[in-house]
C-alpha cells in the first residue's frame, strides 16, 4: 500500500488513525446492536441485566421466514401465496 506518509513513524500513526477511526465508525455501532440483543432491561449506558430470551426466541416457530423476508432481496425469494 502505498502511502503518501514516507516515514515510518508517519506511516504508524496513519494506521492508528485508520484503525481508530474505524472502530468508532463501525465497531461501537456493532457492539451496541450485540448489546442489545442480549439486554433484558436497558436503563442506563449499559444494560441493567442480560438474558438470552431474545436470541432464543429468534429459533422460534414461524421466526425464520419473517427473518429470510427481512434479509434477502425480494429478487430472491418465492412468491407468497395470498390468503
Amino acid at each position: 500500500m502505498n502511502l503518501l506518509a514516507h516515514a515510518p513513524i508517519a506511516r504508524a500513526a496513519a494506521w492508528i488513525a485508520a484503525v481508530a477511526l474505524f472502530t468508532l465508525v463501525f465497531g461501537l455501532p456493532l457492539a451496541m446492536l450485540a448489546l442489545a440483543a442480549v439486554a433484558g432491561q436497558w436503563n442506563g449506558a449499559l444494560p441493567d441485566t442480560l438474558t438470552l430470551r431474545h436470541l432464543a426466541a429468534l429459533g422460534g416457530p414461524g421466526q425464520w421466514p419473517a427473518l429470510w423476508h427481512s434479509v434477502v432481496p425480494p429478487r430472491w425469494r418465492r412468491p407468497s401465496p395470498c390468503y
